[in-house]
């Protein structure tokens, strides 16, 4: 079993080894019965590097299952890459299936969401992702979800 300190730190316990306690939690918990893999995949790795400093992202658990893998691993968050652009992600950390969708609060639009689990060479869909945490700015306010009214918009004359 796997679980997320509030800190951002991964803890794994295994109920037939009590006692240990794996260098990297993540990839213990997900690796295959064969052993722990000594590369970590690039989706992990993309996990763990926003989840700190400096981007310290608010990644949450999804309770749903993968699309692609039917495990329950999938965490999302919501980034601001630009400032009038809000992106919605998701992301299995068992198997790299990632799912971006584009909102344009000030227009009260969004696009279609893309899916895809290719991330050597990118798909459209990692590609996007990588973009919306890497390119993610916390200091820009956050757009009005509709167009507020206008003194033009006064119909009471």
């Amino acid at each position: 079993m796997v679980s997320l300190c509030g800190c951002g730190r991964f803890y794994a316990f295994f109920p037939g080894r009590p006692d240990w306690e794996p260098n990297d939690p993540l990839t213990a918990a997900l690796a295959d019965a064969g052993g722990i893999r000594h590369v970590t995949p690039p989706w992990l790795r993309l996990f763990h590097l926003s989840s700190g400093f400096p981007w310290q992202l608010p990644w949450r658990h999804v309770a749903v299952s993968c699309e692609a893998c039917s495990q329950e691993v999938t965490f999302a968050v919501w980034t601001f890459p630009r400032f009038d652009v809000r992106t919605y992600s998701t992301v299995c950390l068992a198997c790299g299936q990632a799912t971006v969708e584009q909102v344009y609060p000030g227009l009260a639009q969004s696009e279609t969401p893309v899916s895809g689990c290719e991330w050597t060479p990118p798909c459209v869909a990692v590609a996007r992702l990588r973009r919306a945490i890497f390119t993610h700015s916390p200091v820009w306010p956050q757009p009005p979800l509709v167009r507020p009214p206008s003194a033009d918009d006064d119909d009471d004359d």
